[in-house]
């Protein structure tokens, strides 16, 4: 496990989703070297997929900001200020309007190499996909998609799926080779 790192110098840009739930749970992905002058180099195409889902932590001084504000009501005549009870950075995240602070969720998705093969395979399939499906789980250079995008019709569609029923599935997640979080 010591070998699987959070890379840092990276850049990770999703290019589709192949499975998604309330947000993107696998798919392909590529990796960018980031430059100090702002230009980005890719690195190849890799696969992502969920490792982790955190849930949203609410504030532990929850009972204590509580007090906080009741006694900045009476103090500043029913006004609360928004002087917040710590620091963004230790929170990682802003406060709310009481001053109290929630850590928001995140997913943590694993980065997987793919061997030639498997990669050709995959990207055939997506192929495929966008031209009987259609591209609304593709995503562009700003990690944007566009639903509905060339929807194609539902004879289309449904021949997609018929022959996807015969695929074999493949191992998309062998070599995990480093996380990202979102």
């Amino acid at each position: 496990m010591d070998e699987i790192l959070k890379l840092p110098k990276l850049e990770v840009r999703m290019l589709y989703h192949s499975n998604y739930w309330d947000g993107p749970l696998s798919g392909m992905c590529v990796l960018c070297l980031t430059e100090e002058d702002d230009d980005s180099e890719e690195e190849g195409r890799f696969w992502f997929d969920i490792l982790i889902e955190t849930d949203p932590v609410p504030c532990p001084k929850e009972e204590w900001c509580d007090q906080k504000i009741e006694e900045e009501r009476l103090a500043n005549g029913g006004q609360i200020s928004l002087s917040p009870t710590s620091s963004d950075e230790e929170w990682g995240c802003p406060p709310d309007q009481n001053g109290c602070y929630t850590v928001p969720a995140y997913r943590y998705y694993g980065i997987y190499r793919l061997d030639a093969e498997t990669l050709a395979e995959e990207e055939r399939r997506h192929k495929l996909f966008q031209t009987l499906v259609g591209r609304h789980c593709d995503y562009d250079e700003d990690e944007v998609r566009t639903l509905g995008k060339d929807m194609q019709s539902p004879q289309n569609q449904a021949a997609y799926y018929e022959m996807a029923k015969e695929w074999p599935k493949l191992d998309l997640t062998k070599e995990l080779i480093g996380y990202f979080i979102r």
